[in-house]
């Protein structure tokens, strides 16, 4: 209020200018202000609903995710129509709590094709053939399922049907851009025992993919970062 009074007495261009600044960031700065404390808020009550309004987790937590996609594929002279993929993907989980050292994971993945105007040939269902590729096939799946063991300080060992993403992804990793994620059924064992370095050393048994098809294979891998 002070400082308002004395802005007041000096009516010069540049004062009004910025007292007319000051107004105005307080108009606009206090809503979003307001709104990201709502967020907040409400992400914190969701949270809390997730863990069954237990702060510690002690009955374990709840994982859902919905994620919609929209993809159209237009190539020239090909033969094929456009393919228009509307698709709803869902992924929903439970995590245990902690009992001495040990944790397990369950999650289902759907995804529905809302709009089946597009071609998935390596799936189950294909939909329309005379349209271009999209892999996102309409499935449901057993996405992960596995135990994790850390009874070992700065290790990890995890057992069952699980995410790995090695570096960028470019021979092991989850391919996020899909909707239907690619997991493995593997052992692996993850080192952070030296500073700055990541030891993982893993055998890969099965594939699920993207099209929500199996490959089975014999893949062991060392990744040190």
């Amino acid at each position: 209020m002070l400082s308002t009074a004395r802005v007041l007495t000096k009516p010069n261009g540049f004062v009004k200018t910025a007292l007319s600044t000051a107004i105005l960031a307080s108009i606009f700065i206090q809503p979003a202000f307001s709104e990201e404390l709502y967020v907040d808020a409400f992400d914190t009550q969701v949270d809390d609903a997730l863990k069954f309004e237990q702060e510690d987790g002690k009955y374990g937590q709840i994982k859902f995710d919905l994620r919609y996609r929209f993809e159209m594929v237009d190539v020239a002279n090909n033969g094929r129509e456009t393919a228009y993929a509307n698709t709803l993907r869902l992924r929903f989980g439970y995590l245990t709590p902690e009992f001495y050292g040990f944790q397990a994971y369950g999650e289902f993945e759907g995804n529905v094709a809302m709009q089946p105007d597009y071609f998935s040939p390596k799936s189950s269902w294909k939909g329309d053939p005379t349209r271009e590729v999209v892999a996102d096939p309409q499935a449901a799946e057993l996405n992960q399922m596995y135990v994790t063991y850390k009874g070992i300080p700065d290790t990890e060992l995890k057992a069952g049907r699980q995410v790995i993403n090695v570096d960028d992804q470019r021979f092991i990793g989850a391919v996020a851009w899909r909707q239907m994620e690619q997991t493995f059924d593997a052992g692996l064992i993850t080192n952070k025992s030296i500073e700055n370095l990541t030891m993982k050393v893993g055998y890969i048994g099965q594939v699920q993919n993207i099209w929500s098809v199996k490959d089975t294979i014999q893949f062991p891998f060392l990744n040190i970062t």
